[in-house]
């Protein structure tokens, strides 16, 4: 008898020490009330699917890949949102370019399978993620209350700039629907712009334009309405590109807060690119902060996953904004120049050899694309 109440003490024991940390069920509550809300959102119409649709094509398919490589083990606040859209960005972007590349195209059934498995993989990493009490915490606290403070505010800013517009404003956006347009009824990259207009292996970047095509075609929405407000919704993330940026920098969660401030509600820039529609601008600079982080983080402690990282990233922003690109080589050569002046011989080594690794693997990530551009450059010379 005595042994049998042991034997149940220690099982008692064992259930306890095992037992779900106490911040889970409170996360578990917020994912039941998001996925809640999130369906009631749906039953609004393609109002409520773009609303949905949206804020999980910037962060969910990102959300699963930063997870899988984990290229920060400790990152520094508000740097992973920006990760998790950039890699979101560039994996729609390079999942068109080599579907074109071998001919396959992207019919709205494959996009909804696509969508349904990487819904459930967030669901699933969320509800069964086994972080610790630390790195929750981590992500948590007044100056990220007050970082969404300033984005909602900002936000609240962009939809007010728009409230009469019926479709995005004239010049840019003009291209831009064509090319969204294109891609949307072949499900493939708009490199062929027949029967609208006579051009073959168009040379322009347009990862922005399936991006769009996808959100436009999974919410079963009107191309204008795709295209403003999700250029808004894009606008609004520059706020937190540059708050994680600067973060990164000063390793403060204050300076994160002041740059937010300064590019979401102080600064005419970027707000008033909503004047002639510069989206894909918008869409590339996006990815600047992300692959600035990676690259300084590469060079103070190489690893494969900032490699793979990096690389897509760098692969991404080729195709989604070419200058932007040029742009930001330019800043990896001065800071890596700056950093080779002052490494050592062992640091030197690695931080090169794993500089080269991203830069071969980006370059075959976007080989197709590549190879496009030096055909249209040989046959213009």
């Amino acid at each position: 008898m005595i042994r049998r109440k042991r034997a149940n003490r220690s099982i008692a024991t064992s259930t306890i020490d095992v037992k779900a940390p106490p911040w889970l069920p409170a996360r578990r509550r917020l994912i039941a009330t998001i996925l809640c809300c999130t369906g009631v959102s749906w039953l609004a119409g393609p109002a409520g699917h773009l609303l949905v649709l949206l804020p999980f094509l910037l962060l969910g398919p990102g959300y699963l890949l930063e997870r899988l490589l984990r290229p920060f083990p400790r990152p520094t606040p508000f740097l992973l949102p920006p990760i998790w859209v950039g890699l979101s960005l560039s994996v729609i972007a390079l999942l068109y370019e080599w579907a074109t590349a071998f001919g396959l195209a992207l019919t709205l059934p494959v996009l909804v399978l696509l969508a349904i498995a990487c819904a459930l993989g967030c669901i699933a990493r969320l509800w069964w993620g086994n972080a610790g009490r630390a790195e929750a915490r981590a992500h948590i606290g007044g100056w990220w209350l007050a970082l969404v403070a300033v984005l909602v505010f900002t936000a609240w800013t962009r939809v007010y700039e728009v409230r009469d517009l019926a479709l995005p404003n004239w010049v840019d956006p003009v291209h831009h629907a064509l090319l969204i347009r294109v891609a949307a009824e072949r499900g493939l990259a708009p490199l062929d712009l027949r029967p609208y207009l006579p051009i073959v292996e168009l040379p322009y970047h347009w990862g922005y334009h399936v991006f769009v095509a996808t959100l436009m075609r999974l919410a079963q929405a009107e191309l204008p309405a795709a295209m403003l407000w999700s250029g808004q919704a894009l606008n609004v993330l520059q706020a937190l590109a540059a708050a994680s940026f600067a973060a990164y920098l000063w390793r403060r969660a204050a300076a994160g807060v002041v740059a937010a401030i300064i590019v979401g509600l102080v600064s005419i820039m970027p707000a008033y690119y909503v004047s002639w529609g510069r989206y894909t601008q918008l869409t590339g600079l996006l990815l600047v902060a992300p692959i600035a982080a990676c690259w300084l983080e590469l060079l103070r402690k190489p690893s494969r996953r900032l490699v793979a990282t990096l690389a897509i990233l760098l692969a991404g922003l080729s195709l989604i904004h070419f200058i932007v690109l040029l742009f930001t080589l330019m800043f990896m050569a001065m800071s890596g120049a700056l950093w080779l002046l002052r490494a050592e011989k062992i640091e030197l080594r690695a931080g090169v050899l794993a500089a080269a690794a991203a830069a071969v693997l980006a370059l075959g990530m976007a080989l197709p694309w590549m190879l496009v551009l030096a055909q249209q450059k040989l046959v213009s010379t």
